[in-house]
């Protein structure tokens, strides 16, 4: 039976460190420019640098630079990025006094992962205007000042080792003790730094297709480690065969098998060697005819074709991807009836 695959989207390069912007525009409730000394702040979101990390303002629906306030209250954020090692937020808070706790930043991780942050006043987090409440932040990871007395503080968490290896899920904005003076936390921005990344390399071929598809074919990827899979994604196909290029963390290393199949198209397996920096996985050839996806190229496929013919909505039993369920894709899995899963 064939296995769901986790689609996940990668953004660094090969044997390098990349910079994620984490968006969660939908979430924010209050304009930058409506708090006090707010008119120095960016008024239509951009990108700042705080401390060499890169940190894009989060933006309302009419593109104004907005934050999210959490009043003894919990947001949370998916983020859903593979291979993190450190992740990177700004946090002021409005009022504030010393000592006082204001919340938790919770950072969750597939297997149960879970790293978590502390917003202290005095400590880690402090008043975004330089005025009568808390102005002391000893341990933040560094600061943007503007004109009118308000600042950007930057916090830093770095994640276990294990984190490099499993997907971020989701970031817990925790509001705790919001009462008073006592300070309410307001996020800016989250910026994930990915661990050292490799990139295996290939070809994809998707046979008995026409060579430019009427519509891409979606097929899901694997890369087991003896009975632990380690990294799991998709690629996306519009022609019968295409190069690859696939990222993943550049801690996984040695003997593992790759695996590709999707659509009406077989699984097809076979080992590769993961170097850390560049691997060539070599040539994958899916045979097709399997619409159900059932693992098996049989009779309740046939009768799939044949009850869609005529079709042009290019479903899975567009076998051939032409655009039209025709005789050709009968053809198709009438040549491979019999074929299974490698």
């Amino acid at each position: 039976m064939r296995k769901a695959s986790t689609f996940f989207v990668l953004c660094a390069a090969a044997a390098s460190q990349a910079v994620v912007h984490v968006n969660f525009d939908s979430q924010v409730n209050a304009l930058l420019a409506n708090l006090t000394g707010g008119s120095g702040y960016p008024p239509n979101g951009g990108f700042v640098t705080i401390a060499g990390i890169q940190h894009r303002i989060a933006v309302n629906a009419q593109n104004r630079s907005a934050g999210m306030f959490v009043a003894n209250e919990t947001k949370i954020i998916p983020v859903n990025v593979f291979g993190v090692s450190e992740v990177y937020t700004i946090i002021n808070s409005g009022q504030g006094a010393f000592g006082q706790l204001n919340g938790r930043i919770e950072v969750h991780g597939s297997g149960g992962l879970l790293e978590t942050l502390v917003l202290t006043q005095g400590n880690n987090v402090r008043d975004h205007y330089n005025g009568n409440y808390n102005n002391v932040a000893p341990n933040v990871n560094g600061t943007i000042n503007y004109g009118t007395g308000v600042r950007f503080d930057q916090q830093k968490i770095v994640l276990s080792p294990a984190f490099l290896t499993a997907l971020l899920t989701e970031i817990r904005f925790i509001g705790q003790n919001n009462f008073g003076n006592n300070g309410t936390p307001f996020l800016q921005s989250i910026s994930l730094v990915q661990g050292p990344t490799q990139t295996l390399t290939g070809t994809l071929t998707l046979s008995d297709t026409v060579a430019s598809f009427a519509v891409p074919r979606t097929i899901g990827y694997s890369i087991v480690q003896g009975t632990t899979t380690v990294h799991t994604g998709t690629l996306t196909s519009s022609t019968s065969s295409s190069p690859y290029s696939i990222t993943l963390p550049a801690g996984i290393t040695g003997t593992a098998v790759l695996a590709f199949d999707g659509s009406s198209f077989l699984r097809e397996s076979h080992g590769i060697n993961l170097t850390g920096t560049t691997t060539d996985g070599g040539f994958s050839n899916l045979t097709n005819g399997d619409p159900d996806m059932s693992g098996e190229v049989d009779a309740a496929d046939i009768d799939m074709v044949i009850a869609d013919f005529g079709a042009t909505t290019s479903g899975h039993t567009d076998v051939d991807v032409s655009g039209e369920v025709d005789a050709a894709d009968i053809d198709i899995v009438i040549a491979n009836f019999g074929a299974t899963d490698e």
